[in-house]
Order: C-alpha cells, then sequence, then structure tokens
C-alpha cells in the first residue's frame, strides 16, 4: 500500500544544484546507458537523471529538516553502484524515484527491482509539483511493488501505479 508522507517545501537552489550534477552523472555514465545497452534512456537521460538526482536531494533535506540520521549514496560516482540511495540509522533502506509534476503514474524499473543486490525495504516517491519547490512524499514497500501492473515502457519494462494525490 502506497502511503502519502506530506507535501513539503524545498529550497530552489536544489533544482540548479541537481541539473549541474545531472550534466555531470550524464557524461560520467555515457559507457552504461549508450544505445548499445539496455539501459539506454535516449534523448532522456540528462532528464532522467536531473530527476533522479533532484529527488534524491530533495529527500535528503526532508530527512534533515525532522532531524533524522541517515547515510547517502553518492550522487556522482564512476560507475553506478546498486546499492540503497538512503540508508535511516535503524537499517531501513530507501530507494528514491523523483515523479514529474504531471506525472499519474509511478514506475519501478523491472530489471532493478528483481536485482537482489539492489533490495530495498521501501521506494520513496518525491512528486514534485507545479508550485516550485514544493514536492509529496510517498512511500511504498519493497514487497508491495510486486503487486503493481507491469508495462513494456518505450526503452525499458517496469511495475506500473496510478497515483492518487494525497
Amino acid at each position: 500500500m502506497i502511503k502519502f508522507k506530506g507535501k513539503k517545501e524545498y529550497p530552489i537552489i536544489l533544482q540548479h544544484i541537481a541539473w549541474e550534477i545531472s550534466e555531470l552523472r550524464s557524461q560520467m555514465s555515457k559507457k552504461v546507458y549508450n544505445n548499445k545497452t539496455e539501459k539506454y534512456r535516449g534523448d532522456k537521460e540528462k532528464q532522467i537523471s536531473y530527476l533522479g538526482i533532484l529527488g534524491e536531494l530533495v529527500a535528503r533535506q526532508f530527512l534533515i529538516d525532522k532531524k533524522i540520521d541517515f547515510v547517502a549514496a553518492k550522487l556522482v560516482d564512476f560507475k553506478p553502484v546498486p546499492e540503497p540511495d538512503i540508508v535511516l540509522s535503524d537499517g531501513m533502506r530507501l530507494d528514491v524515484k523523483g515523479v514529474n509534476n504531471y506525472s499519474t503514474q509511478f514506475y519501478v524499473n523491472y530489471k532493478a527491482h528483481q536485482n537482489s543486490e539492489k533490495i530495498c525495504d521501501f521506494y520513496w516517491f518525491v512528486k514534485f509539483s507545479q508550485e516550485d519547490g514544493c514536492a509529496s512524499h510517498y512511500t511504498v514497500s519493497y514487497e508491495d511493488v510486486f503487486s503493481w501492473e507491469v508495462k513494456e515502457l518505450t526503452y525499458t519494462k517496469a511495475y506500473v501505479h496510478n497515483i492518487k494525490e494525497g
């Protein structure tokens, strides 16, 4: 079951930082996400990277504001690593997903979800609002995602679930 965790403002500067980091991350991962691999994301690579990074930055800010201790994975590395984006002090592993403001569905990559090295306890969806600097936060357990519909998308197969606004 998806749980709505609230809507919260975040510092606009995070958007600028995410954009700069997404440019770097996209350049560094060209070999991993090229058109000869199944991870290819076409001309959407930079935008997808931006959404993911902004989601992770906003999630970190959310935890900092609530004074919750955590350890976060690197936003940029020389090669992608299959570790959770965030691990809370109690050991809970979170995989953060940034979601466009106009999106009506949550997506979890099918192969990543099946990857035994990338298991998390919860997915944390950060859905950006029309209002600049605001995001809604949702969580769903790793196990619950198995009950979602599976769809073949443009570049990959994914678990898909309709968003019910909180």
